[in-house]
């Protein structure tokens, strides 16, 4: 389940840990939270993951069947137009922002992502959209220049009920037994990563909202 958090009491950092780069400090509102993204600052931080990425793998031979798997929300796509919207938050209006196609790509973990394409590493996106929306999800990554990638993966309706980190670690773990090689987890959520399969994770700080 997805949970907004508009009003941020007190978001920190989480202080570079086995491989997650970031800093501490607090954002203590929703004025707070916008201005750092709308002042320069959040694509800052969102670069230094990027570099710190980078620098990992490129010391990374890659192999045929080396994978990195990437959320989609908050992560390839960004939401921001939406989340600064629709306060509070309706899933009924979140639907419709899906089907709009109108995700604009983070810019960043796009450049993080033609890197590896570069490098010819395999790209999945595990996303916990739903198949219905598989279509407009995949025209919309296309159309913001996410063009080369094995295959996008939406909940199927007998996912519906796993947690994202229950839906997630099985997604991975079918990619794992048809033969890939997932060296590296792009996302923005604890969850992204999870139970097992995930490599290296390279976490997008998100303080829009939290996934459970």
């Amino acid at each position: 389940m997805k949970a907004r958090i508009f009003l941020v009491l007190t978001i920190l950092l989480f202080l570079k840990s086995g491989n997650v780069l970031s800093q501490a400090f607090e954002l203590t509102d929703t004025k707070d939270v916008y201005e750092y993204y709308t002042s320069g600052g959040y694509d800052e931080e969102i670069n230094g993951i990027i570099w710190q990425a980078k620098e990992y793998f490129s010391l990374l031979e890659v192999k045929e069947m080396s994978t990195v798997v990437f959320d989609i929300d908050e992560t390839a796509l960004s939401n921001f137009e939406f989340d600064t919207i629709h306060i509070p938050y309706s899933s009924e209006r979140w639907n419709e922002w899906v089907k709009s196609g109108k995700a604009v790509a983070l810019k960043p973990v796009k450049d993080l992502y033609d890197y590896f394409v570069s490098r010819n590493f395999h790209i999945i996106f595990i996303t916990g959209r739903t198949s219905d929306y598989f279509d407009v999800t995949k025209a919309n990554l296309v159309n913001v220049g996410y063009n080369v990638f094995d295959t996008l993966i939406c909940r199927d309706p007998k996912e519906i009920k796993l947690t994202a980190a229950e839906y997630k670690t099985r997604r991975r773990q079918e990619l794992v037994d048809n033969g890939y090689t997932i060296v590296g987890n792009v996302g923005d959520q604890w969850s992204d990563m999870s139970g097992g399969n995930s490599g290296y994770f390279v976490r997008i700080t998100n303080y829009i909202y939290y996934v459970e």
